[in-house]
């Protein structure tokens, strides 16, 4: 099997900030416009807001990763 190269990796941290990430984002301003300041205390609201906090955090770091690896190259001697 072959080994995921750093264009490989800098697909998949585009793919997880569209797909995982997108989804959990679009719930939340329906949420907020419908109910207003209430929102903070409606479970899908917290779960989408407490879910883009960590997986932004997370994209975040992969996206300074893509970036180490795109202009310092640590595989070249």
């Amino acid at each position: 099997m072959r080994k995921m190269g750093p264009v490989g990796q800098k697909w998949l941290i585009n793919v997880f900030g569209t797909f995982w990430l997108g989804q959990r984002f679009n719930v939340l301003p329906p949420i907020s416009q419908a109910e207003g300041i209430a929102a903070f205390s409606n479970p899908n609201y917290l779960h989408a807001r407490t879910m883009n906090l960590w997986g932004g955090s997370f994209q975040n770091l992969s996206v300074i990763f893509a970036v180490y690896i795109s202009v310092l190259k640590p595989w070249k001697p």
